[in-house]
């Protein structure tokens, strides 16, 4: 999904007073993000995954509705959890990489609205 293009069709959907359906823009955007969330809790170890997810929930938070991110919630937290305890050790030791995979796990619990960890 291309959040530039995206965003440039809300911005002429406000200008020309277009009102969205967003109970259905809603569902689409929800159903791929627990896809994203699916492949995620597949492959918790792909840095091109988490970062893909992260945009994708980054873009559902930028839209003029909400996104109910509760299945994508319960799909990735374990997943979530396991990777980020992982990594953690490592990050605190100076670890680099660890400490770049730090940074996306947080954004990605961020942007799940998944605290603590």
């Amino acid at each position: 999904m291309d959040g530039d293009n995206i965003q440039n069709y809300l911005k002429e959907a406000a200008t020309s007073q277009v009102t969205l359906d967003a109970t259905t823009l809603e569902f689409a955007m929800r159903k791929r993000l627990e896809a994203q969330a699916a492949l995620f809790a597949e492959h918790p170890d792909n840095i091109e995954i988490v970062q893909r997810f992260r945009k994708q929930l980054d873009m559902a938070k930028s839209l003029p509705f909400p996104v109910t991110l509760w299945e994508a919630q319960n799909i990735s937290y374990a997943p979530l959890m396991k990777a980020t305890e992982e990594r953690r050790l490592a990050a605190e030791n100076r670890d680099a990489d660890a400490a770049d995979w730090m940074k996306e796990l947080t954004a990605l619990r961020e942007g799940l609205r998944i605290l603590g960890a």
